[in-house]
């Protein structure tokens, strides 16, 4: 019996890993921000500065891209298209995180040359572009995460070989 080498991918894996943590540390980051605002001017208790960095929304696309990794992890021996897995993951990255490094780049370099009026208007504009590219990019992408999970259920089409000679009428069965 001849053993295939199954190969496997943990891509989309490891990149939604990597976007966790990266989350995991913007909510650190908030969570220490909102504690020094807190203890200097407002008198909170750690329980609502969690809450407060911590938002349903983003629980929620915590939880959901926990989920998709544990999903990856399950499949990796199975996934037939790895394109798809890259056409979902990658554009996650860039969004989630890719995009806040820019922005915060961003915001750099205007309070250096235009000061706080310019930081206004730049965060209108970042406000805008984070809001319809995750609305436009997380749903395309999760459409292939849906065909990377679909391709895996669907059974394998059988090839019949018959050994039997063609037949009379064959040639007008198909």
């Amino acid at each position: 019996m001849r053993w295939r080498k199954v190969k496997r991918s943990l891509l989309g894996f490891w990149v939604l890993v990597l976007i966790l943590l990266f989350k995991c540390i913007l909510i650190f980051i908030a969570y220490d921000a909102l504690r020094r605002l807190s203890s200097n001017t407002l008198d909170i208790t750690p329980g609502t500065l969690f809450r407060k960095s911590f938002t349903g929304f983003s629980l929620l696309i915590f939880l959901l891209l926990m989920a998709e990794a544990f999903v990856y992890f399950l499949i990796r021996f199975r996934i037939k298209n790895k394109w798809w897995v890259r056409l979902h993951v990658w554009p996650l990255f860039v969004i989630t995180v890719l995009m806040p490094l820019l922005g915060l780049f961003a915001v750099k370099i205007v309070v250096a040359n235009w000061g706080p009026a310019g930081l206004r208007e730049l965060n209108r504009y970042l406000s805008n572009i984070k809001f319809y590219s995750f609305w436009i990019i997380v749903p395309l992408c999760h459409i292939f995460f849906i065909a990377t999970i679909v391709k895996i259920f669907t059974p394998k089409k059988e090839v019949q070989n018959d050994d039997t000679p063609p037949g009379l009428l064959d040639e007008f069965v198909n």
